[in-house]
């Protein structure tokens, strides 16, 4: 009798020992699995939403006019809450360098010369780092300035010193730059 009890025993005890393993891996993988569901729904959440922040910083670019100061906040908005940290170092440097370069003592015409060059610059690589978000592509940051600009070959040079030294700056992705 003592040998069936004791068979009986480890019977039990390997079942038990089975089942709760089974039960800590199940346990394990489906918080795995839950917690890559829920990341790949942020991520296409964000996704969707820098989708059409690539298309209003262009619109933005087609005319600087014609855009509200609500409209201009909810990208702002929009930027802050689904882009990347360097979309966001990069529209932070835009708003803080056309802050400080209003108290900055130049002519009228230099300082919006200045005012232009880093501000399509700064579009433009932002439009660049949300589709390197969004696709790992590399557009050249410039690409928009050269379509949209009549007399881009004239302030070529600076646009690339511009893009560069935003770049260097920020420690954005290296493949950005221009040549």
């Amino acid at each position: 009798m003592g040998d069936e009890i004791i068979a009986a025993l480890i019977s039990t005890t390997i079942t038990s020992i089975i089942i709760i393993i089974g039960l800590i891996v199940t346990y394990n993988m489906n918080k795995r699995n839950y917690k890559e569901e829920l990341k790949n729904n942020k991520t296409t959440l964000n996704i969707e939403k820098l989708q059409s922040i690539i298309l209003d910083v262009s619109n933005l670019l087609n005319d600087p006019n014609n855009i509200s100061p609500k409209t201009y906040q909810l990208l702002v908005s929009n930027i802050l809450s689904y882009g990347s940290l360097d979309a966001i170092k990069i529209l932070t440097y835009l708003q803080t360098s056309l802050y400080n370069n209003q108290n900055i003592n130049q002519s009228p015409s230099e300082k919006n010369s200045n005012q232009t060059i880093l501000t399509i610059t700064a579009y433009c690589l932002l439009i660049t780092q949300i589709k390197y978000d969004l696709t790992g592509e590399i557009l050249p940051p410039l690409s928009y300035a050269k379509i949209k600009l009549t007399d881009f070959k004239k302030l070529e040079n600076d646009f690339y010193v511009k893009n560069n030294e935003i770049i260097n700056e920020l420690h954005l992705n290296e493949n950005f730059k221009t040549l």
